[in-house]
């Protein structure tokens, strides 16, 4: 087992003294937004971090643990799989990386010549109108 697991473990196991039973709230949270992230910390104290659920659907980020649900907001072109979640010392700390701008591009114009007027031949003449 890792130090960092170790510590995770430690920080979810009753202390001394302290009530077995833990009050139900929503966990508290900070959004902090930059130009290539979104960084999102939740507080998890005393969560034991395998029992935190972290997933994306129908736009929207959720997080799930025993303390309650959240649920955050994505941009629709936000690319899921680049979405990134770690937990220490019961801070959970997911990073959202801002999708790309959209980029400008040049459309062609395609110019079409204007049909040429129908032009009206005249009538050949009999030989009756010739002369």
């Amino acid at each position: 087992m890792s130090n960092t697991t170790a510590r995770n473990l430690l920080l979810s196991q009753t202390k001394i003294d302290q009530n077995e039973t833990i009050p139900v709230t929503r966990p508290s949270y900070t959004t902090h937004a930059n130009e290539s992230s979104t960084i999102i910390k939740v507080e998890v104290p005393g969560i034991d971090p395998a029992t935190i659920d972290v997933s994306c659907g129908d736009n929207k980020l959720f997080v799930t643990c025993d303390r309650g649900d959240l649920a955050f907001p994505l941009d629709a072109t936000t690319d899921f799989s680049k979405v990134s979640a770690d937990i220490q010392w019961g801070m959970l700390t997911i990073e959202i990386p801002s999708p790309p701008a959209p980029q400008t591009r040049s459309i062609r114009v395609n110019i079409h010549d204007v049909p040429a007027a129908k032009t009206t031949t005249k009538p050949k003449f009999t030989k009756d109108e010739e002369g």
